[in-house]
């Protein structure tokens, strides 16, 4: 049985939401070691140019931290994140096995590069697969917890 794309977008927002509240801390103390040397009598002397370097180190952080989550969750024996889990969802290679961390890790790097592209994860609503273009191009595919590894 396919997965259905409402239950694949709502375990998205779920882990989205999740990797906010983890990045928090990480970003909070990213941003408090770059200001320290710029606070003078009390106050933070901030021009434009520290400003998007704040920017891009919240952002990076941000990008670690869900890279982690991603990745080490669905490496695991459990095959889900957090959002999955809540969905009864997982993620499959093509055999129906496992992914590995690195192919894991290519996940979502394709996934964020289609993101930026805004039409990669839009994809689903389209094939009949229901796959996104990170799973097409990694080969592997998101399935209910039920689902059992094809035979030989």
């Amino acid at each position: 049985m396919q997965v259905s794309r409402l239950k694949r977008f709502l375990a998205f927002w779920v882990d989205t939401f999740i990797v906010g509240v983890l990045s928090f801390i990480p970003v909070v103390v990213v941003v408090a070691v770059f200001l320290r040397p710029h606070i003078k009598d009390g106050y933070i002397d901030v021009t434009l140019g520290m400003y998007t370097s704040i920017s891009m180190r919240m952002l990076v952080t941000f990008y670690v931290v869900g890279w982690l989550y991603y990745c080490v969750l669905e490496s695991t024996s459990r095959m889900a994140t957090w959002g999955k889990r809540v969905f009864n969802l997982k993620v499959v290679s093509k055999k129906g096995g496992k992914l590995g961390f690195a192919k894991s890790s290519v996940r979502y790097l394709v996934r964020s590069i289609s993101c930026l592209l805004l039409f990669g994860p839009a994809i689903v609503f389209f094939t009949r697969s229901r796959r996104s273009l990170h799973d097409i191009i990694t080969s592997t595919s998101v399935v209910n917890e039920e689902y059992k590894k094809p035979k030989r």
